[in-house]
């Protein structure tokens, strides 16, 4: 049995904050567009999107986890239309470099 001195036993210390952001692009837009259709679309996305933030943030709360993690979203956006820095292809070319 483990001792309170022990090293294996780690003092609870004060949460961290992971700050996020969430972008969602063009192609999973046209994707969800595609298998819901219309204006069901964008709904279904945006809780898809909540969703995979709420998961990732369960992740951070499990109890084995010593320090504490708090996860926040300052960021959200949903590119209707692909930025130029963001296309496929210039981010393949950036990543080969």
């Amino acid at each position: 049995m483990a001792q309170l001195d022990s090293p294996l036993i780690l003092e609870q210390s004060d949460p961290l904050t992971i700050e996020a952001a969430l972008f969602i692009d063009q192609e999973l837009i046209t994707h969800f567009a595609t298998e819901f259709g219309g204006t069901k679309s964008e709904q279904e996305l945006h809780d898809f999107a909540l969703a995979l933030i709420n998961h990732v943030y369960v992740l951070y709360q499990q109890p084995t986890m010593t320090t504490p993690i708090d996860l926040v979203l300052v960021r959200f956006e949903m590119w209707k239309q692909q930025p130029v820095h963001a296309h496929a292809h210039v981010c393949a070319q950036v990543c080969a470099e």
